[in-house]
């Protein structure tokens, strides 16, 4: 029987994300556990589908069963936003002459491009929000009023299951789309690669140099009969690189959470109070903070977590990639994919 999917968005159905928001669905669940803990996702992702200029920007493939009941299989966010930097020099067309440009996205990647998303449409509204324990990040263009001029994707999420058929493709495509008919200039993404975690002591500049075919000291599982050395190793960036991304620059804070030893014990099933009593981990001295810490690495960090040691704290500080998407003149065509 041939499956019937079907693409909306939270503005054309917005009962799908009410679905979402549990913690049993496939979707919740398919994150690791310790990133549900950084503070800007939690105080703004569950608010995208509520935001009128945001909520045609949130997509779900939804899958069709015999019963004609609708159930999400694959979702996508993103979050449009006001570049200045891309303004000043005339927008897509100014960036065949000044592609610097693209490397003023901030260092804080997924957590800055969000917070400027939602304070941007706030200083649009003329309305005032109780911040509770997040504050903004100090960006200077979070309170401009102008209209966005460009999309972030914020993440794609796929169920297990339905992984490998093209899912990630038709969402990312979507967005592109919707840039493109909002007349935006650019598309980016603070991508976080899915594969850095096998190799968490590497350095994120040196991860993105690896080619497709081969990596330093590992034996790699190629689902390409042939795959091409001139594309990363990483296959979330190849994918992204194959429909139309390049890679603009490494965001070293783009993710934050922190907590305590017995915290972070609950979020990732680690018995980290047995690798910081380890006498044999070596301290370390923070650069410019004169700060003294252990690492230890961790299923699914893309970087050790540090244990500071007189603040008594775990610090996770995730490095992701920005990517820039240009978009071309004239429609994508996504809704024909489905």
């Amino acid at each position: 029987m041939t499956k019937i999917l079907r693409l909306h968005t939270a503005q054309s159905k917005p009962d799908l994300w009410e679905t979402l928001k549990s913690p049993t669905h496939p979707l919740s669940a398919a994150w690791p556990t310790f990133l549900d803990q950084d503070k800007y996702f939690q105080h703004y992702c569950e608010k995208l589908d509520k935001i009128e200029a945001f909520a045609a920007m949130q997509y779900a493939i939804v899958e069709v069963d015999a019963y004609g009941k609708e159930n999400i299989i694959a979702c996508g966010r993103s979050v449009p936003f006001y570049w200045p930097e891309l303004d000043q020099i005339g927008g897509k067309k100014g960036l065949r002459q000044h592609p610097e440009v693209l490397h003023t996205l901030p260092d804080e990647g997924y957590d800055a491009i969000l917070s400027r998303a939602f304070e941007q449409q706030l200083a649009r509204e003329g309305t005032v929000q109780d911040m509770g324990v997040v504050m903004p990040l100090p960006d200077p263009a979070r309170t401009r009023t102008e209209p966005p001029n460009a999309l972030s994707a914020i993440s794609i999420t796929v169920s297990p299951k339905y992984r490998s058929q093209g899912l990630a493709d038709i969402l990312i495509m979507a967005m592109k789309q919707t840039a493109i008919e909002l007349d935006y200039d650019a598309m980016v993404v603070p991508l976080r690669p899915t594969r850095k975690s096998d190799f968490p002591t590497i350095r994120m500049r040196d991860y993105l140099s690896w080619p497709a075919k081969v990596a330093p000291g590992c034996a790699i599982y190629q689902k390409e009969n042939r795959p091409n050395p001139n594309l990363p190793f990483d296959p979330w960036l190849r994918k992204h690189i194959r429909l139309g991304a390049r890679v603009i620059k490494v965001a070293p804070k783009s993710m934050l959470v922190e907590g305590s030893v017995e915290e972070w014990q609950q979020w990732t099933g680690v018995k980290f109070s047995q690798l910081i009593g380890n006498t044999d981990t070596p301290l370390k001295k923070e650069s410019g903070s004169g700060k003294m810490y252990l690492e230890a690495v961790f299923p699914n960090g893309l970087v050790p977590l540090r244990y500071y040691v007189d603040e008594q704290c775990c610090v996770y500080q995730e490095p992701n990639i920005w990517l820039y998407h240009e978009l071309p003149l004239g429609s994508l065509c996504a809704e024909a994919i489905l």
